[in-house]
């Protein structure tokens, strides 16, 4: 099995534990001047690839593109918070501090509880809406990717992944959706997502993900 290199990062940054991991990245817990974070660290097969493709880094394309919905004011209760970038001739590894999003997987809640909370639907169709009306695409809405919190409005939806979703990978959370509605109890499940080219970053088309849960 390949080692990843140890992380080469700024003093104000303290790395702890591992909490999730996925193609393009691990995510730990960390501090950052003492605040609770998330901190992104990116497989080097991914920072090589972005950097040629867009003549960018992972952490920035990431950074920025998590910026972008942060700052609409109507999408960022919903939006995790984002940080720092490291990486960027500065001699660190290439790494994307986020505010920590406390709370569970949709797909965990789903089968938890049975269904789908009304208030995560509408919530979920109203990001749609409003980052389609700033001009904001490719939402990540993969039920292991997008995670909720309760509140006093009950439960809420976060987007926390921003380095975006390719053609190719529309089969594969397609199939994650109908696996979560297969695999929760209760009458049938139907889910319907609606695939629409959008924008195009660089040369590389990227797409919006219209996803509709029916409970």
């Amino acid at each position: 099995m390949n080692q990843e290199a140890p992380p080469r990062l700024p003093q104000e940054i303290r790395i702890g534990a591992l909490v999730g991991e996925g193609r393009r990245s691990r995510v730990f817990r960390a501090t950052y001047n003492g605040a609770l974070v998330a901190l992104k660290l990116y497989r080097e097969k991914y920072v090589q690839r972005y950097r040629q493709r867009y003549g960018n880094s992972i952490a920035r394309f990431e950074h920025d593109r998590n910026a972008a919905f942060y700052g609409v004011e109507d999408l960022r209760r919903y939006v995790a918070k984002p940080l720092l970038v490291t990486g960027e001739g500065d001699g660190m590894s290439d790494a994307f501090v986020q505010e920590f999003v406390d709370g569970v997987a949709l797909r965990t809640l789903a089968a938890e509880t049975g269904s789908v909370p009304k208030e995560t639907l509408e919530s979920v169709r109203f990001i749609i809406g409003a980052a389609s009306a700033a001009g904001l695409h490719d939402i990540d809405l993969d039920p292991d990717n997008l995670r909720v919190r309760h509140t006093r409005h009950g439960w809420l939806p976060v987007l926390f992944d921003f380095t975006g979703a390719s053609c190719k990978s529309c089969l594969v959370m397609k199939q994650r959706l109908e696996s979560v509605a297969k695999n929760v109890q209760g009458s049938a499940r139907v889910v319907i997502i609606d695939v629409n080219s959008q924008k195009e970053y660089s040369k590389k088309r990227w797409i919006q993900m219209r996803i509709l849960w029916s409970w």
